[in-house]
């Protein structure tokens, strides 16, 4: 009888087992952080991670996307038919013409400016900017295939078409047209949550939890969240995320500029360096394991030193500093829209906020800059002058009419050269800071140079002109190392100990050319 109720009372337990455990959700004990080991008497705490609605719909594009293609004789042209734009998921339209030679020979292919695909296709005030990032002169080896990319910024819901020409023969006679259409919507995309990161958030010096620090997951270009949540007591964050094979299919066959669609997760917490990690890729229906800990960053605060007010007609538009940061040179600009008024530059004294002295200009200034040693001040005005000012005493060195208003002036490291422009009808032009002589000018393009850079040692600088033509040039003699295009001016600019260039404007792409002009890389 004792035996019965035994194996009765072993049977009651195996079903109230299965019962209980059957209706817990999954409970996933990671394994232990390899990078930082566990502190004295710590113990890891499990994660109830969340059941996962994997049958949820994917949304849609608004607008059928094809890849085309068509021939201009040996040369095959592939391209997307329509570009979309989501003021969330795309940020403007990117636009890819692949251009390859199928022939034994080099192969030229002709197209038009930015400017002048714009004018002949009309297109609308509301997309603000369309740039292109080549030239329109394309060489094809044999084989060879290049991407010719454009860009329209998309500031409006709406869509237009644009033709692009292409052609080989001088007369024109054999042109080709693609004709895309560049399409803009603003509807909300919900992506689903079908993937899941998680893990722990810890003093990295200490290996201690922290509780209520927010974790965030961005999509891919950083303009919206994918999830974010505060860590628990035991220092957990468990974040659902849609899975990004599902994004890669929301855009089906369109090319896009982003060179991945990975998410993104960063931490900013109070006494703590700023945490990042990147190229974060969970798919559908994953769980992916994340501990973050965080370095202990050093207090830091700020006290104001000195402040001044000026009664000008502008706001200072650039500050620029010496070396030593023992002088600084304050301008003033207005943009938009410009008042077209007389004003001041002032210089200040870093250390006390003395004003030193003040000279007056025609215009606003947008160029501006300082020496390194401090000796001297370069103002590029829109009175259209260009002036050497001594900072000693704030006497003018000398100043040149340029012909237009001057946006643009930089001064070499040993402070011997200054460069700027437009001047008299050229580009720009390199003068002898010491008497104002001429080196030498560069023409050819009519636009206004916006940025400029030189090397360390000064025999090379880098240029950029309004239009998203780069260059770097020689010192010397004027004469061009290499060319490239950047879609439109570069907003900033930077060159390296070993001569790699750094640029970006307002196509939204970061591009790194070594020495030779070669794209090292690119990132949007």
């Amino acid at each position: 009888m004792n035996e019965k109720y035994g194996w009765l009372f072993l049977i009651f337990l195996i079903i109230l087992t299965f019962v209980v455990f059957s209706g817990c959700e999954e409970q996933i004990v990671p394994e232990s952080n390899e990078n930082i080991p566990l502190g004295p008497g710590e113990e890891e705490t499990g994660f109830n991670l969340p059941n996962i609605d994997l049958s949820q719909p994917l949304p849609q594009l608004p607008i059928s996307v094809k890849t085309k293609k068509t021939v201009l004789g040996n040369i095959e042209i592939s391209y997307n038919d329509v570009v979309y734009s989501h003021p969330i998921y795309s940020l403007g339209s990117d636009l890819f013409i692949h251009l390859k030679n199928n022939g034994n020979e080099v192969e030229t292919v002709y197209t038009d400016k930015a400017e002048g695909i714009a004018l002949q296709n009309d297109i609308p005030s509301w997309n603000r900017h369309f740039f292109a990032f080549q030239n329109t002169t394309i060489i094809l080896e044999p084989g060879e295939e290049k991407i010719l990319h454009y860009f329209a910024s998309m500031d409006d819901v709406g869509q237009f078409d644009v033709d692009f020409d292409f052609w080989q023969k001088a007369d024109k006679s054999d042109k080709v047209t693609i004709n895309v259409v560049f399409y803009s919507d603003n509807q909300p995309i919900e992506f689903p949550g079908t993937a899941i990161i998680y893990g722990y958030v810890r003093d990295k010096q200490t290996h201690q939890p922290l509780k209520g620090v927010e974790v965030v997951c961005c999509f891919y270009n950083g303009r919206e969240y994918a999830s974010r949540e505060y860590t628990d007591e035991f220092g957990r964050y468990v974040l659902v995320v849609p899975g990004v094979d599902e994004v890669k299919a929301f855009f089906e066959d369109m090319e896009l500029a982003y060179s991945s669609l990975a998410h993104f997760i960063y931490v900013e917490e109070p006494g703590y360096e700023y945490f990042y990690s990147g190229d974060i890729v969970v798919n559908k229906g994953e769980k992916l394991r994340l501990d973050i800990n965080l370095e202990p960053a050093d207090d830091v605060s700020y006290d104001l030193s000195w402040e001044d007010k000026v009664r000008d007609y502008f706001g200072f538009f650039w500050v620029n500093v010496d070396d030593k940061w023992d002088k600084v040179l304050a301008v003033q600009a207005k943009h938009p829209p410009e008042l077209n008024r007389a004003t001041n530059v002032y210089l200040y004294d870093v250390e006390t906020g003395e004003q030193l002295w003040s000279y007056p200009v025609g215009d606003e200034c947008w160029g501006s800059a300082i020496t390194e040693n401090g000796f001297y001040v370069a103002l590029g005005s829109h009175d259209e002058h260009v002036y050497i000012i001594n900072t000693a005493d704030g006497s003018l060195r000398w100043s040149k009419n340029c012909g237009a208003m001057n946006r643009e002036v930089e001064f070499s490291h040993d402070g011997s050269l200054v460069l700027t422009g437009p001047w008299e009808g050229n580009d720009f032009a390199l003068f002898n800071v010491e008497d104002g002589s001429l080196k030498f000018t560069f023409s050819g393009h009519d636009e206004w140079l916006r940025n400029s850079r030189f090397t360390d040692d000064d025999s090379k600088f880098v240029i950029g002109l309004s239009g998203g033509y780069l260059a770097m040039f020689n010192t010397t003699d004027g004469s061009l190392i290499w060319e490239n295009w950047i879609g439109e001016f570069p907003l900033f600019l930077a060159v390296d100990s070993e001569d790699n260039t750094y640029a970006c404007g307002k196509g939204r792409t970061l591009f790194s050319f070594d020495s030779s002009g070669n794209v090292r890389w690119s990132y949007r």
